[in-house]
């Protein structure tokens, strides 16, 4: 149920960083926007593709999601795709380790 909620947030902010930007948002807020959607394809890939090893298949389906969207890779996506992969990594470590505790 939690992951539900996340993905309802996530959802909402992604609503409302589009209407920002379609207001005629700055170049902050269409980075915030790419961040958020990089966010949501690289969790939904992590739950998608199970197998570990599968990095670079996980990768080119987040980008290829991003270009279904007009979003083109560049150094800045994958440092996000990147940054993202990081903080699933740290989340799931934390939660393993209070598995554990």
């Amino acid at each position: 149920m939690d992951n539900l909620a996340v993905y309802i947030l996530d959802g909402i902010l992604v609503v409302l960083e589009i209407a920002f930007v379609k207001i005629g948002g700055a170049k902050y807020l269409n980075t915030l926007l790419k961040d958020k959607l990089v966010h949501i394809l690289v969790y939904a890939t992590e739950q998608k593709v199970k197998e570990s090893g599968m990095g670079e298949k996980k990768k080119a389906e987040v980008i290829k999601g991003l270009e279904k969207l007009h979003i083109m890779a560049d150094s800045t996506v994958d440092a996000m795709i990147e940054a993202a992969v990081a903080e699933i990594n740290i989340l799931t470590k934390k939660a393993i380790s209070k598995v554990t505790e």
